[in-house]
């Protein structure tokens, strides 16, 4: 077993109680006092020292930790409960030696006998799982009381499923979390067999789901067929049908609340590892699709695999994007690129991209006109667009008025923005679209999505910010809102491309995406194809703006002049910034 530490509390004021128990739930000692000092004895009279007990409560067999273990004296009914993190901090224990009792569900109780002069540090209490045999329980009627027919606790809309029972779960394929609890009462499925959730007549997106603490945006993938978590890597499900802890903000419909594992061998030592025989699956798996599609290339349709490809570009793009969303949100603000690491680094692409500005930045004047715009559909791709392929968004290509228009030579800088800021930018409605200053007052915003007072958070964790390069990841409102403030517009995407088809704008591709203020529609002529392929675009072609160029996240070859990329105006986790427009006087 483990070392455990007692340490002597005296009567303390509440405020310092309260620090004393978050240090302790930290695991920071809880009164520090200097090296080598003793506890003050006793005097005759004082109020009788009390002790608090630290520790963590593992699984014999994992080494996982056991979250809302029962943790209390034999002597006394009070206990406590383990956090997420498997630790306890049990305070006010009697100075007189004391036998503690550690209960967890499907596990042997332990006891543990404790004495003050004899522990060094904290707890480590292990639970072996065991069956546990209950005695027949009779339930009789008593005739001169009114029967109870519901017992309301504090929890009956909470209900937690293990992964065993995931696992248990008759499925297609592998065991899927999502699909388990639309088994449970008041939850369905949002329809089409998908694996989103219904909850109360809810909608899928009225749930928030953490994953350990952490929001998850995108559940499911392939169409909703899949979830998106691994059983294998989770320990605890909870879902939260109603009555949600003030902690998860009010929330519509429900709380799907993950905890993962934390192995202690997870991928060094394969040999020693809970999950080596699954990943050894999965990566077998891999092997035998990769060879099969080798194997059945050559009869495949060519378009059809050249848009998988260029689908799962967009994806590398996505997932950096949602790591950086991610790791925001982590308390620590962990780093996914640290500087100096060595390998691929995604900041080195937005600092190449900030250096493109121009020393002195300028207006370049359009003549506008009668232009032709869009994809012409062969392999005559207009500027940086050769090769055939493109998404269908992107064309016909067809014609366009414009009148005489200038573009600035560089996208808006940190110190611009800030300067927006200074001047009240986020308190002036008038500088707003009427929904994006609904949105500001309910998010709160005030700054651009990842500034830290004069930091930003980025992939290579907190980093100064520099006043010169390039303002990123704003909304399309924001975006607005700063245009309108600098007496300036966002360019027309027709705009944008004309100008940047001679080749003579820079940082028009691999800095940033630049919102245009054109709405996403389809281009005159433009029809779906047959089938599920025409679902790719067309159905998305409403409620969002569109983006041109590419930014520092996007893969090599994937840019292009005519692609249309599009977000919904609010959005703001993606690597978007602002090139301004002004009006030219013929």
């Amino acid at each position: 077993m483990g070392t455990m530490t007692i340490r002597v509390v005296p009567t303390l004021p509440p405020a310092v109680v309260t620090a004393v128990i978050a240090l302790t739930m930290l695991g920071v000692a809880a009164i520090p006092r200097p090296i080598g000092a003793q506890p003050a004895p006793v005097r005759s009279g004082a109020a009788p020292r009390t002790f608090t007990i630290t520790g963590v409560v593992r699984d014999s067999a994992s080494g996982e930790v056991l979250p809302n273990a029962r943790v209390g004296l034999v002597s006394s009914p009070r206990a406590i409960q383990t956090n997420a993190d498997g630790r306890f901090a049990l305070l006010g224990v009697p100075g007189d030696p004391q036998v503690l009792r550690v209960q967890y569900v499907g596990y042997a109780s332990r006891l543990l006998a404790l004495r003050a002069d004899t522990v060094t540090g904290p707890l480590s209490v292990i639970l072996t799982k065991a069956v546990v045999r209950l005695s027949t329980a009779t339930v009789r009627s008593a005739t001169d009381q009114s029967p109870t027919v519901v017992a309301i606790g504090r929890d009956v809309s909470v209900q937690s499923i293990s992964t065993a029972q995931v696992e248990a779960m008759p499925s297609i394929g592998e065991a899927d979390v999502f699909r388990t609890l639309q088994m449970l009462p008041s939850v369905a499925g949002a329809g089409n067999g998908g694996a989103s959730l219904s909850v109360r007549g809810g909608t899928p997106d009225q749930n928030l789901v953490l994953l350990d603490g952490i929001t998850v945006y995108h559940v499911d993938h392939f169409f909703g067929l899949f979830s998106a978590f691994n059983t294998d890597a989770l320990k605890d499900i909870q879902l939260y049908a109603g009555g949600f802890p003030a902690r998860y903000g009010g929330r519509v419909s429900s709380v799907i609340d993950l905890t993962g594992r934390i192995h202690r061998d997870f991928v060094f030592d394969a040999a020693f590892s809970d999950i080596a025989t699954p990943l050894t699956d999965v990566l077998a798996w891999r092997q035998r699709v990769s060879a099969a599609l080798e194997k059945h290339l050559d009869h495949l349709d060519p378009g059809l695999v050249e848009l998988g490809l260029q689908h799962e570009q967009q994806h590398q793009e996505l997932l950096l994007m949602d790591l950086l969303d991610g790791f925001s949100r982590n308390p620590l603000e962990p780093a996914a690129y640290p500087t100096g690491a060595g390998g691929e680094d995604p900041e080195e692409g937005y600092q190449r991209g900030a250096a493109e500005a121009p020393a002195h930045p300028s207006w370049l004047e359009m003549a506008g006109g009668l232009v032709e715009i869009g994809h012409p559909g062969d392999s005559s791709g207009p500027g940086a667009s050769p090769g055939a392929f493109h998404f269908d968004n992107e064309a016909p290509r067809h014609r366009i008025w414009l009148e005489p228009y200038a573009i600035a030579t560089r996208l808006v800088s940190n110190a611009e923005f800030a300067a927006f800021i200074a001047d009240g930018g986020y308190t002036r409605p008038e500088l707003w679209m009427s929904e994006g200053w609904t949105v500001v007052q309910q998010r709160g915003w005030q700054a651009p999505r990842y500034w830290r007072g004069e930091w930003e958070f980025t992939l290579a964790g907190r980093q100064p910010r520099q006043p010169e390069a390039p303002v990123r990841h704003l909304s399309w409102f924001e975006a607005d809102a700063y245009a309108r403030w600098a007496g300036a517009r966002l360019p027309s995407e027709a705009e944008w491309e004309l100008a940047a088809a001679g080749g003579a704008l820079p940082q028009s591709y691999g800095c940033l995406w630049q919102w245009t203020g054109s709405p996403y529609r389809p281009y005159p002529g433009f029809a779906p194809a047959a089938g599920a392929v025409g679902e790719y675009n067309g159905k998305f072609m409403t409620s969002q703006f569109v983006l041109r160029g590419s930014c520092f996240l996007t893969p090599g070859g994937h840019a292009r002049l005519t692609y249309r990329n599009f977000y919904p105006p609010a959005s703001r986790w993606m690597a978007s910034g602002v090139r301004l427009v002004r009006e030219v006087t013929p």
